[in-house]
């Protein structure tokens, strides 16, 4: 279960308000801990419940101890309240000890005094934000670790820059980035880090709930991931973050010392992208991101949200989720640039490998690092050998060969280069047929059941969207009529469950199952739930059970009598918006095509039930499409 504070625990002291309600002082009554107390954001308990979960997210992805812990606050009645961040200078105790000397930083005129001193206890340590400095302060820090005055920790600066890319961060202010300063040998090691993770997944998730009015206009493309973002990096270019240290914007309020609007200091942080040292140190970064997976980041999101609770449950399979498609954008990208194929190509994999497990301390598992361990392997073959990645390869090359080809997300995220050869006169498409004829040769009588490693359903998929048709694929086509490629259907092992699952909790258990499984893009789920009911309901007898069970689905989806929609099925009222305007308005759950065409179903196999067979019936409350005259089901899926 994850951990949590009670409300009555907890010593507030004074207010503040920075958009909601904050306590800055507050203390822990048990154990006199300094504590940051916030109360609901809008008096919304799931925006507490996702400032904590996300925080435990990127726990996972910064090195480690480079943001505060946080817990839910919950009062006696169990209901959350808030959340409490503890101060920074406990994650710097755990980092460094207490051993080494920390530096206090003191402004004189025209310079800066620093002043080495033994700390007694965490509270001691001095720690600093870039807000607290006159505007242009990261530029002089910058300039005097390269005149030798003092070390960057450049794995740290790394860590939080990229990072906070990676996971979609929109608020990394100077309030929220910042440093402290350690005794390392001869000289003083600047070391960074990042507060307040409220606003990461700003397009994936945050979005549907909150949006600066300066991102009302943007669409699915806004936090974008690109080639010349990464090669740049931190200059960014395409990708939208609002609060961003190579970024001057213009709806702020520039006297807020917050804002980055000096150009020097925005120059220095673009400097970082010139430096030899910083861009070995963001490969590193991201690659240690690509090579996390959906059981870890599970491990993590359960330290905040409780697994055995069905909405929480469901809350952490939506951030999963989100999680596992940004990291296929990004690995995608990285591995279309020659650059990071080099970096990957020479990096030491078991030094790599003890490093995430020195970082991540939770994840003890030694299937963990067996699994992480054949991904290295795997991805230096991919980089090295001549049957690997190609000159030339676009990032929609690059899905398809590494088996992480997610169909509408990808397409979305990559048709531009639908129809784009790689060096080697290879298309996209040609890809997809090359493995499938590998797949052929190998075994041709083998089931493929996860579709993001399926060449014949992604050759279907890609062929559909409306790509040229090319000669190795006409010729495949030709040779293989039996595989039927242009109407190839997916089989899933959902199906045969729904079929087999005997009431509406089992069925209900399965479609959460589907909602949970992180190879299916979020509209395929939709489309396979409603297959599943039509497997569910095909030999079911027309008897009062079925009116029972009929009614109980229709009310796990719909709600009524006073009952919210089962969480379970989240993911089929989820909405795809891509305009976020329209997420502001209609928020992330809603009435959707899906849930109509569910109820479609329900309804048809209600009206076929003999008059004396009904029983109460919770209709709908939103209009819904008219019922099909019949319920047809066969035996693969044929999704669009």
């Amino acid at each position: 279960m994850a951990d949590f504070y009670n409300e009555n625990d907890i010593i507030c002291g004074p207010p503040s308000r920075s958009g909601h309600i904050v306590f800055k002082k507050a203390k822990v009554k048990s154990s006199s801990k300094k504590i940051v107390y916030k109360l609901n954001k809008h008096d919304l308990p799931i925006l507490s419940l996702y400032e904590v979960a996300l925080t435990s997210l990127i726990s996972l992805f910064l090195r480690s101890n480079l943001t505060p812990r946080q817990k839910i606050v919950k009062n006696e009645a169990g209901k959350v309240v808030g959340l409490a961040s503890e101060h920074f200078c406990y994650a710097i105790e755990r980092r460094e000890t207490l051993t080494p000397r920390f530096y206090s930083l003191a402004r004189r005129k025209d310079h800066y005094i620093i002043d080495p001193q033994k700390r007694e206890k965490a509270e001691d340590i001095p720690l600093y934000f870039l807000n607290e400095f006159p505007s242009g302060f990261f530029a002089d820090l910058y300039k005097a670790s390269l005149a030798g005055e003092l070390n960057f920790d450049m794995a740290s600066l790394a860590s939080v820059l990229c990072s906070a890319y990676t996971l979609e961060e929109d608020d990394l202010h100077k309030g929220n980035f910042g440093f402290y300063i350690v005794e390392q040998g001869e000289k003083p090691k600047v070391v960074f880090f990042k507060i307040d993770n409220d606003l990461l997944l700003s397009d994936s998730l945050m979005s549907h709930h909150e949006a600066r009015i300066v991102h009302w206009r943007h669409g699915e493309n806004a936090f974008k991931i690109t080639a010349r973002d990464l090669r740049e990096f931190p200059k960014l270019m395409d990708s939208k973050n609002h609060y961003w240290p190579t970024s001057l914007r213009y709806f702020v309020n520039h006297s807020d010392p917050k804002v980055y609007n000096n150009y020097s200091e925005i120059e220095a942080f673009i400097a970082l992208g010139k430096s030899p040292e910083f861009q070995q140190a963001k490969w590193r970064e991201w690659y240690k991101h690509i090579l996390l997976h959906s059981a870890m980041i599970k491990v993590y999101l359960s330290n905040s949200l409780d697994i055995t609770d069905p909405h929480e449950r469901a809350q952490l399979s939506l951030i999963n989720q989100a999680t596992i498609a940004r990291l296929s954008q990004l690995k995608a990208v990285l591995f279309s640039l020659p650059e990071f194929r080099n970096y990957v190509a020479k990096v030491n994999n078991e030094e790599l490998s003890a490093e995430i497990f020195r970082e991540v301390t939770e994840l003890n598992d030694e299937s963990y690092r067996i699994q992480l361990n054949e991904q290295l392997e795997h991805l230096k073959e991919m980089c090295t050998l001549e049957n690997g990645f190609k000159k030339g390869d676009t990032p929609l090359h690059v899905a398809i060969r590494l088996g992480d080809y997610r169909y509408h997300e990808t397409w979305g995220y990559f048709k531009e280069f639908a129809n784009q050869a790689n060096d080697a006169k290879e298309k996209p498409l040609d890809v997809a047929v090359k493995l499938a004829q590998e797949k052929l040769a190998e075994d041709p009588d083998k089931t493929i059941e996860d579709p993001r490693k399926n060449p014949l359903f992604i050759m279907k998929h890609l062929v559909s969207e409306g790509v040229n048709k090319t000669r190795s694929f006409n010729l495949f086509h030709t040779e293989h009529r039996d595989l039927k490629v242009i109407s190839y259907s997916l089989q899933s092992p959902y199906l045969d469950k729904a079929r087999d699952a005997k009431n509406a909790d089992g069925l209900i258990a399965i479609l959460r199952d589907l909602g949970e499984d992180i190879r299916f893009s979020l509209k395929m789920k939709k489309e396979i739930s409603v297959y599943c009911l039509k497997f569910f309901l095909k030999n079911k007898e027309p008897n009062q059970e079925l009116v029972r069970t009929l009614n109980k689905l229709q009310q796990a989806l719909n709600g009524g009598n006073g009952r919210e929609p089962r969480p379970e099925l989240q993911f089929i009222r989820q909405l795809r918006s891509s305009l976020w305007i329209v997420r502001v308005i209609r928020g992330l759950l809603g009435g959707t095509s899906t849930q109509v065409e569910l109820n479609s179903v329900i309804d048809n196999a209600r009206k076929k039930l003999p008059s004396s067979s009904f029983a109460s019936y919770f209709p709908c409350f939103f209009v819904r499409q008219e019922p099909n005259p019949s319920v047809n089901v066969s035996n693969t899926l044929v999704l669009h």
